[in-house]
């Protein structure tokens, strides 16, 4: 946090040392909403060469202008950031809260075993989906099978859906499409 509204303190100034990796900048609040102060984040020059200050496209470069804007920098090692908040008017407030955050890289192998772990754990409950489908009649099928799918391509005329214990409190909503065109707003299903 940058806290000063002293006009001797122009321009407030913090060295923040950063490990190697993605970081983001934010510029989470400042107190004085309707004219917050100016951040720009700097890499101190004895790191240039290791890193890298990556703006929005089409903004300023290293500047964060209003509360919600974000930087990312990326660190080849360690190295040190300046981060300085000057009043955007003068006389102003150089109150702004500023974090700075690691972004993990998670490896795509670490990310395939948790999501397989959170669907091993996930229990499909009992509903089974019936409908009326052309040329077939009438037809039951289980959770996650086709009414009528990519193999036996055909319209289905009327659908419903049976569920077993179903948990308190949970109620399901549908709408359909014809043609690609949305039919109705989505509507409770009894």
């Amino acid at each position: 946090m940058f806290a000063s509204s002293s006009p001797a303190d122009r321009v407030l100034t913090r060295s923040v040392r950063i490990a190697g990796g993605l970081h983001c900048v934010r510029f989470v609040a400042a107190t004085d909403r309707s004219s917050p102060p100016i951040v720009a984040v700097e890499i101190e020059s004895d790191d240039a060469a290791n890193g890298d200050i990556i703006s929005v496209p089409g903004e300023l470069p290293g500047i964060l202008a209003m509360p919600g804007d974000i930087l990312v920098v990326r660190a080849k090692a360690s190295m040190a950031l300046t981060i300085s908040v000057r009043p955007r008017l003068r006389g102003g407030s150089t109150e702004a809260d500023i974090q700075v955050e690691n972004l993990k890289v998670v490896s795509p192998g670490a990310i395939a075993s948790q999501v397989s772990e959170q669907v091993a754990a996930i229990v499909v409950p009992d509903i089974k989906v019936a409908g009326h489908v052309a040329r077939r009649g009438n037809v039951v099928v289980k959770a996650g099978e086709w009414l009528g799918g990519p193999n036996e391509p055909s319209q289905i005329e009327a659908v419903a859906l049976q569920w077993v214990n179903i948990p308190a409190g949970v109620s399901l909503r549908a709408a359909g499409t014809l043609g690609g065109a949305m039919l109705g707003k989505a509507a409770p299903v009894d």
